[in-house]
């Protein structure tokens, strides 16, 4: 009896949990919680859609040379985050266009991101898993 009774549960949360409806993309929506005044974090399952719902968006590249050298996403400024002027590269980026900020796996694009924020630039997203993230993607 316990037994069936434990199986009945089991279905019932696998059907609830299976059937609720998926979230649409939103890009003023962080995929991950930041605070309300931060960056928001995005996937590289929602990179074309950023892109297609912020025509203005510039992709932020805060790779070192080297690993710029691999490759990049799109035509990106390439800003990076060692440089001793990366601070007075960002103050001067334009505040009011849309920026997404990637590096090679999503810790440096997040520290420039916030670096970025707090530069005034109102609308920040970081790419979640970087260059390394969009690169598996490609092989998919």
């Amino acid at each position: 009896m316990k037994i069936l009774l434990y199986s009945l549960l089991c279905i019932l949360a696998i059907s609830l949990t299976s059937c609720e409806p998926k979230t649409q993309f939103n890009p003023e929506k962080p995929s991950v919680k930041t605070a309300q005044s931060d960056y928001i974090n995005t996937s590289i399952d929602h990179l074309d859609q950023l892109i297609e719902t912020k025509p203005t968006l510039k992709l932020v590249d805060v790779r070192t040379p080297e690993e710029v050298a691999a490759g990049v996403i799109g035509q990106p400024l390439k800003i990076n985050f060692h440089d001793d002027n990366f601070q007075t590269k960002i103050v001067r980026l334009d505040k009011d266009i849309p920026y997404l900020v990637y590096c090679k796996s999503g810790g440096r694009s997040a520290k420039a991101a916030k670096l970025m924020k707090k530069a005034g630039i109102k609308y920040v997203y970081n790419l979640q898993g970087g260059y390394t993230a969009y690169e598996k993607s490609m092989t998919k």
